[in-house]
């Protein structure tokens, strides 16, 4: 069967968050985490530096986002170099510069979505993302607008978990490079330690 092309925003809508006042101590130190961009790094979310209260979401102050609803960086001077895109691992909230993808998780599976964007990262970087500005952000109508194919959802689970298990045999050998270059390192320092 052919695979359905679609603009990326006919299938995921894209919701902004914020940042509460910072000077309402209501706001502040909830149990709900609230991340910023900067949070942004790793593929999965597990906590944030800083948690906020219910009030903050009820009083609209800021997006509540469930846990495995993919998070992408769309506003930050890291965007320059790298297009972050997260799974939370928890319930959250999110500031202004994340966008939550929201779609019918009957029709997408979130590997595939993530594991698309992280495949388009190049394009991302240098079709869609605005730069020339102080702080470089996503073109939300460009990026919209991106092209996405979609094969059928059992293929779609079936491309994500095999991106996933890439994913995790990339990091175990990121884990062995490090861990066998520090290990040079003592080793080096040793020997000249010994002189």
């Amino acid at each position: 069967m052919a695979w359905e092309q679609r603009k990326l925003g006919e299938r995921i809508n894209f919701i902004g968050g914020a940042t509460p006042y910072k000077a309402n101590p209501k706001y502040w130190n909830g149990n709900i985490v609230w991340l910023s961009s900067q949070e942004i790094k790793a593929k999965y979310i597990y906590s944030g530096t800083y948690k906020i209260t219910k009030k903050a979401i009820d009083d609209n102050v800021t997006k509540f986002v469930g846990k495995g609803t993919p998070l992408i960086v769309s506003r930050s001077g890291i965007l320059a170099r790298m297009f972050p895109v997260s799974i939370p691992m928890v319930d959250v909230a999110i500031n202004q510069d994340i966008k939550a993808l929201q779609f019918d998780h009957a029709k997408l599976n979130v590997d595939y979505v993530v594991s698309y964007l992280n495949a388009k990262e190049k394009y991302i970087l240098h079709s869609i993302i605005k730069t020339g500005t102080t702080v470089q952000s996503v073109s939300m109508p460009d990026l919209n607008k991106m092209l996405f194919p979609i094969p059928g959802h059992t293929e779609q689970v079936k491309i994500g978990n095999l991106m996933m298990s890439l994913d995790h045999l990339i990091a175990a050998n990121e884990y062995k490079l490090k861990s066998t270059l520090k290990n040079q390192r003592c080793l080096k320092e040793s020997f000249f330690n010994y002189l």
